[in-house]
């Protein structure tokens, strides 16, 4: 058991390590085509160009630790000893713009996903309450002689999602069962996001005795056609 819990832990530790190495690699891009695109529109295509290759030649010379070289104004190469008083504070700069976006972005998608989870949450305590008024309704129906029992199927009164709430009727010997269905919040009846309220009736002894008394009369009288045919 301990060998599969360190191994789980190993593979869990690869694909962290893999996924925050992909992001690093994207992040770079990025920050490199933001760049690139940020000289271009201030200083234009050659100056773009230039920065660019400013910028790959003082990433060699840091692996290399060689000093970057880059041409002048007239063609020689010239160490680029002002590099870091050029490149370096353009490239801060734009990295913190960079940063403060994704910052906003993240906090944006954070801010609508709990709008979003809060709508829901609401809707859902609202389509609670109107299902539970709705049984009430129909259990009193059943209960009273003078109505006529209620009709399974689709009804007329809409959930928070504008989906009609659905109705189940079951008629036994012992009572009745009612249960009000809406379609959840994926709009979509009969999945396992939806919300039931279930009612039981349960009829007085006389009339289940009168019920059961019922049938049986109605089995004995069925017995006796079968004995005289």
């Amino acid at each position: 058991m301990e060998a599969i819990i360190a191994l789980l832990l190993a593979m869990l530790g690869g694909v962290l390590a893999l996924f925050c190495g992909l992001l690093e690699l994207c992040i770079g891009l990025f920050v490199s085509i933001s760049e690139f695109l940020f000289f271009l529109v201030t200083g234009g295509l050659q100056t773009a160009r230039e920065k660019h290759q400013a910028r790959r030649e003082a990433n060699q010379s840091k692996s290399n630790n060689v000093p970057p070289i880059e041409p002048n104004a007239a063609g020689e190469n010239t160490s680029n000893a002002q590099l870091p008083n050029q490149v370096q504070p353009d490239r801060r700069k734009l990295n913190g713009v960079v940063s403060v976006i994704v910052i906003l972005l993240i906090a944006c998608g954070y801010i609508a996903w709990t709008i979003s989870d809060h709508i829901s949450q609401k809707r859902i305590e609202n389509a609670e309450f109107q299902m539970e008024v709705l049984a009430d309704q129909l259990e009193e129906q059943l209960k009273d002689e003078n109505q006529a029992d209620p009709i399974p199927g689709f009804m007329k009164e809409r959930d928070p999602w504008r989906q009609p709430y659905q109705l189940f009727v079951d008629n036994m010997t012992a009572g009745s069962l009612i249960v009000v269905r809406s379609a959840g919040p994926d709009r979509t009846h009969e999945t396992v996001d939806d919300l039931l309220e279930i009612r039981v009736v349960p009829k007085d002894a006389k009339e289940i005795g009168g019920e059961l008394i019922n049938r049986g009369l109605d089995v004995l009288k069925e017995r006796m056609n079968r004995f005289m045919k």
